[in-house]
């Protein structure tokens, strides 16, 4: 689960047992009720970000080799996922949320990274050690 940066909007991953009909849970925090349900490809979830501007939620969609992005004003998915040249298990946003950084697995060490503006225009950063970044 991630929470926005004044902490009003709370987006937890859910699912059933099969990971199917998963979905983003919107809370707000002040009333704690949840105000929206996104849904989600039905895939396993590992991790959620806000950006620091709390205008998108981004989500790796582990199986299909994507990135879901949200759009916090209309709890709404924002185009067509973002491929990946592996398995997404991670991310984080640039405080300034211009960029996005993805883990990959399934490989040598990458870390895919795309601009907010673009996000179907990725480039990756491949580490000099290690397999599988994660965190």
């Amino acid at each position: 689960m991630a929470a926005d940066a004044d902490s009003r909007r709370l987006y937890v991953l859910t699912s059933d047992e099969n990971f199917q009909e998963t979905a983003v849970a919107v809370i707000d925090t002040g009333t704690g009720t949840e105000v929206a349900a996104v849904p989600l490809d039905d895939d396993v979830h590992f991790g959620i970000s806000v950006s620091g501007d709390g205008r998108r939620v981004y989500i790796p969609n582990l199986y299909l080799s994507t990135v879901s992005i949200l759009d916090t004003q209309t709890n709404a998915a924002v185009g067509s996922p973002v491929s990946m040249d592996g398995i997404p298990l991670s991310l984080a946003v640039s405080p300034d949320s211009s960029r996005v950084y993805v883990t990959l697995s399934g490989g040598e060490g990458r870390i895919a990274v795309f601009k907010a503006a673009d996000p179907h225009s990725v480039t990756t950063i491949t580490l000099r050690a290690g397999r599988d970044p994660a965190g």
